[in-house]
């Protein structure tokens, strides 16, 4: 099931970074956003590393076979002696609002969910533009879309501000779409054609959907100026009704986790008993008669996937300030304090990744050092992984950095290479310090055991010799979340995915330490980053489909017409002409999780920001193929003093 939701800021605006207090409260659990918006992928392939178990090739010898085996399945589809081109189609919104949010329904639906929301780029009345958003659905994927703004108003014939919407585990044609600040809800059981209006007892700031029943809704207002009332619907909206006061995070337990004496409609919330601590609680009949307390004196409460989460606060002998212990439990088990190799001051948590059976924990200990740690099973007992990862907390480190008006969310730079068991790539600060010039990247290869650096290309986009070997301290290095933040980079971060195991696309550069700038392009790792490849030259947006059988790419900043793609690995690449006039390209995405041929870029005109969508189906590069003649390695060709374009130039 491909179900994602994705945003796209128009990133010339600034947005001021929110906070996490909630009435005096600051959060101690933090769960990394990936696991948040989508479950852990099932179909994975289940391959073993050991870094020093390789073939002549450099490659495992349990990832040789699953390499090979993707190469097949990729040549499988290799294509013929002449080439036909994709098919694009374009549609204007016109709508400047500088957010926009995509939602694919999934379950082979060809319906798209658009909101756009925040300013509108141009305005002079940008402040009351800020209470303004669009929704639009396309039934055809993507090919056009349709406004629902008509269907979304008030009793009074006002229109209703969406600030976010909610899709429905179980059934992909259930929306609920929120106007917060009018206390108002809209559904639809059938993808928007048909919308009920709805207003609620409190401000829909979160909804939760129950993961097997559509009906079961969950709802609060868990902003700062919340009340704390868990409010339950059992008719998909229609009708709400308080369950529990005072609550501050709630969940519906996965049935797959369920202990004896539990079921899949077991609701788990963190209620306060005083200003700042409360008792974790399980009911299973919604509060009604059934009430287990799990854990008291808790400060935080998260779960995901088969662990909860929870926190207690310390006071620092010989000081005024707090630090906290973080308690684990395994399947809804017994909550255990877990154990850490150490005697350092925990200020806060951040859940990097729980698959595997095992737990990627950031610990952060002071403003400027937080060290990565990996658990037991059970999470009972962690040992140290990696000192000095990159990591950021609007309210806690690095919380002084240009950061904060960026990101109003915790994140950390490691990536999990989707698809392969164990391998992992972190951003490692040099000498404690976040600027962009103190950074390197590393690569684990059994879950964090040990971490190494990436070993470079030995040649380079040009064919020329890198000269940049480990032994001198030169490696490659990779962009993640930070760099995609950095203003004079905004770095398309490493890509993976399940359906392509093995292959990871990223920019990066070689050296010491991590610039991205003129230095910069598109490296390929087949190999599941054993080795790698320089694909194409500077940075670029990028996208992965049909088991990473076509790679799209197209240059970032200036505006363009054009795309490349690639059937073989980024040795040889095709340009498109995708429309006559360019545009400016925000991003490229595909349907997550979908083994689809179909691209999207989002971009907007040149004399004015309004949102543009590009679908390039690209299923037809399959059937026939350009000659040889035509196969060029990329577009740009350097010399001494200036930059030739062969055949075509390439603008962005």
């Amino acid at each position: 099931m491909a179900k994602c939701i994705l945003l796209l800021l128009f990133i010339n605006f600034v947005s001021i970074a929110l906070t996490f207090e909630f009435n005096g409260f600051r959060k101690s659990i933090h769960i990394a956003q990936r696991l948040r918006e989508k479950d852990l992928p099932g179909q994975t392939v289940k391959v073993a590393l050991k870094a020093k178990d390789v073939t002549e090739k450099g490659v495992p010898h349990f990832l040789q076979k699953a390499v090979d085996e993707m190469h097949e399945s990729r040549e499988r589809r290799a294509v013929d002696k002449d080439r036909l081109k994709p098919q694009s189609s374009s549609f204007a919104f016109n709508d400047s609002h500088s957010q926009m949010v995509i939602h694919w329904a999934g379950k082979n639906s060809d319906v798209i969910i658009a909101l756009t929301k925040g300013s509108v780029v141009g305005s002079a009345f940008s402040f009351h533009a800020r209470h303004t958003s669009n929704v639009f659905v396309s039934h055809n994927y993507g090919r056009n879309f349709t406004s629902l703004n008509d269907k979304l108003r008030l009793y009074n014939g006002t229109q209703a501000v969406i600030s976010q919407f909610f899709n429905a585990p179980s059934l992909n044609s259930h929306y609920i779409f929120a106007d917060e600040n009018s206390r108002f809800i809209f559904t639809t059981r059938d993808y928007g054609r048909t919308i009920f209006k709805k207003m609620v007892p409190f401000k829909p700031t979160k909804i939760l959907f129950h993961k097997s029943y559509y009906s079961l809704v969950l709802g609060m207002d868990d902003s700062s100026t919340g009340d704390g009332m868990l409010y339950l619907s059992k008719n998909f909206g229609e009708s709400w009704q308080g369950i529990k006061s005072n609550v501050r995070t709630f969940y519906w337990d996965d049935g797959k986790y369920a202990k004896n004496g539990t079921n899949s409609t077991c609701i788990y919330i963190l209620r306060l008993t005083t200003a700042d601590l409360g008792t974790v609680i399980r009911s299973c009949d919604f509060f009604e008669n059934d009430e287990v307390e799990l854990l008291t004196f808790v400060h935080d409460f998260e779960i995901q996937g088969p662990y909860m989460f929870a926190t207690r606060k310390l006071r620092l002998l010989g000081g005024t300030g707090t630090a906290h212990q973080i308690y684990v439990s395994y399947y809804r088990g017994r909550f255990y304090n877990s154990q850490f190799p150490h005697d350092l001051t925990h200020l806060d948590y951040y859940v990097a990744d729980a698959s595997e059976d095992q737990i990627f924990m950031c610990v952060n200990h002071d403003e400027l050092t937080t060290h990565l740690y990996i658990s037991n099973v059970n999470g009972t007992k962690f040992s140290q992984s990696l000192e000095n990862i990159l990591y950021f907390n609007p309210n806690g480190s690095n919380r002084n950095s240009w950061l904060r008006f960026y990101m109003d969310k915790p994140f950390a730079d490691l990536h999990k290479v989707a698809g392969m068991r164990g391998v992992y790539i972190a951003t490692q600060l040099i000498n404690k310090t976040l600027s962009s010039d103190h950074q390197r990247s590393l690569i684990s290869y059994d879950k964090g055991g040990e971490w190494q650096l990436i070993v470079a290309p030995e040649r380079d986009f040009y064919n020329n010799p890198t000269n940049c070997s480990v032994e001198t301290n030169c490696s490659l290095h990779v962009s993640q979340k930070f760099h995609r933040l950095y203003a004079s980079s905004r770095a398309t971060p490493i890509l993976s995915k399940a359906s392509a195991p093995g292959l990871i696309l990223a920019t990066g550069n070689y050296g010491s330490k991590i610039t991205v700038g003129e230095s910069a392009g598109v490296f390929l790792s087949g190999d599941a980053g054993f080795t790698w490849h320089q694909v194409l030259d500077g940075v670029h947006y990028f996208a992965l489909a049909d088991h990473g059988g076509i790679i799209l790419a197209v240059k970032q900043y200036e505006p363009t017409n054009q795309i490349v793609y690639s059937t073989d690995e980024g040795e040889t690449w095709h340009v498109y002409n995708f429309t006559r006039n360019a545009i400016r390209i925000h991003g490229v995405l595909t349907e997550p999780g979908e083994k689809t041929t179909v691209f999207f870029l989002f971009g907007s005109n040149l004399d004015h920001h309004s949102w543009i969508v590009i679908s390039l189906n690209l299923s037809t590069v399959f059937s026939k193929l350009y000659n040889t003649e035509f196969k060029f390695r990329y577009l740009m060709k350097k010399t001494k003093n200036s930059a030739v374009c062969e055949p075509l130039t390439l603008m962005i």
